[in-house]
């Protein structure tokens, strides 16, 4: 598992696993212009642009399949039918 460091205002801390990077993100604790640097070096990315991509990949992704509807009129917006 990668761990991670955080650049902002100069200041490192970390390091951090992918869950506690993702935590926070979700809570705002990360800003969006903090470096994300991974343990094996290289010139890091802002966290906006690691998630902006994250989220590209995920929606792109040919492994997303979402399932089928079984009730064909909730495709076209009608209200479902009652439970029988």
């Amino acid at each position: 598992m990668e761990r991670f460091w955080i650049v902002r205002d100069g200041q490192r801390v970390g390091p951090f696993d992918e869950a506690e990077v993702l935590r926070g993100y979700e809570s705002g604790a990360l800003r969006a212009d903090d470096l994300l640097v991974g343990e094996h070096g290289g010139p890091g990315a802002t966290v906006s642009a690691v998630f902006d991509q994250l989220r590209r990949d995920i929606l792109t992704s040919p492994d997303l399949l979402l399932d089928p509807l079984d009730d064909p009129s909730l495709a076209a917006g009608a209200p479902p039918r009652p439970a029988r």
